[in-house]
């Protein structure tokens, strides 16, 4: 459904005269965050970035962490792929950026909004690490400000929207400092911040216990399957044969590759050894149905309609969910739960 703003033309802000900035839902939300006790974010703490060094062997296994943007998650540091490292000499060129254990990162620079607006606060007994011009550092000097509540109003739709309304589509999407400076931050007592760091530090906790978990499982599922046995590297060149072609519908390369045969070799044995019987997704689910790429008018009010951008960390922010009406549904036949 379109959208409107009526304005004049002295109520225009810091030069901006994009439509998508003055949008109703972000007006809306500056408007009620200014009626109550509030702070720019950069008046009263720190608010700066790193930079992309040119000169970083990229080669690197160890060293002090790079942080990038595809580290920084919703609410964690995610080290668990595509870890950058520097050397101590590039560490000391940017010692103004060094981490800290309560410092709060926000992703500035990014292909969509989804990217952009991605917080965490950085743990106690973090490895050292600093980080790239592509996000920003956020250090809390204020004692107006416990940096758990900065991070969790940051965290929350009213800092995210306030993201997504400077963040500019140039190439990527991005925000600059003084933008972040200007983020409003309700003044709020200090007994209720001591509770929503209580709140948080149970969250992190919670979440690295999880983290153990999901790794038990990992390993419990290799060690069972003897997957670790596997050869670590396959030939490059291999053959498939006809008839397998023809049964699988499939003539591409990949489907054929040896480590593909040799997990399901391994899942046959262990599973017979066991007695154990193998079922396919098909067997255990309902039937798979596809959803639909047609175009529709999105509500305010409806149906949510998933999308594979909305879909993050096992999880999905209905806050976000695009609308559909009653009638859209029945058309497309889109699956409804």
């Amino acid at each position: 459904m379109g959208q409107f703003s009526i304005l004049l033309k002295s109520d225009l802000e810091r030069e901006r005269i994009d439509a998508d900035f003055y949008l109703p839902r972000y007006l809306g939300t500056i408007r009620a965050l200014r009626r109550i006790p509030h702070a720019e974010l950069g008046s009263r703490n720190l608010v700066t970035s790193g930079s992309t060094p040119p000169d970083r062997d990229e080669s690197l296994k160890e060293g002090v962490i790079l942080l990038k943007t595809q580290n920084i998650q919703d609410g964690f540091i995610d080290l668990s792929n595509d870890v950058f490292y520097i050397d101590e000499r590039l560490d000391e060129q940017l010692k103004s950026t060094r981490l800290k254990p309560k410092d709060i990162l926000l992703n500035i620079v990014g292909a969509t909004l989804e990217v952009i607006g991605r917080v965490v606060i950085v743990p106690q007994e973090f490895p050292r690490a600093n980080i790239t011009q592509a996000m920003a550092l956020i250090r809390i000097s204020s004692n107006e400000f416990l940096p758990e509540y900065v991070f969790a109003f940051l965290f929350s739709k009213f800092g995210r929207i306030q993201v997504s309304r400077f963040a500019r589509p140039t190439g990527q999407f991005n925000v600059n400092h003084q933008e972040i400076r200007a983020i409003i931050i309700p003044l709020m007592l200090h007994s209720f911040q001591i509770s929503i760091t209580d709140l948080v530090n149970k969250s992190i906790a919670f979440r690295q216990q999880s983290k153990i978990f999901r790794e038990q499982a990992e390993r419990k599922i290799l060690d069972t399957f003897r997957f670790e046995e596997m050869p670590k590297h396959f030939r490059l060149s291999y053959l498939a044969n006809l008839i397998n072609c023809l049964n699988n519908h499939r003539i591409d390369p990949e489907f054929y590759r040896p480590e593909y045969e040799q997990i399901w070799n391994k899942v046959s044995e262990v599973a017979e050894t066991n007695g154990w019987q193998i079922k396919s997704v098909r067997d255990l689910s309902e039937p798979l149905r596809y959803g639909t790429s047609e175009d529709f008018v999105y509500l305010d009010k409806g149906i949510p309609f998933l999308r594979i951008s909305d879909m993050k960390n096992m999880d999905f922010d209905e806050e976000t969910l695009h609308r559909l009406s009653d009638n859209d549904v029945a058309r497309a036949g889109v699956c409804k739960s």
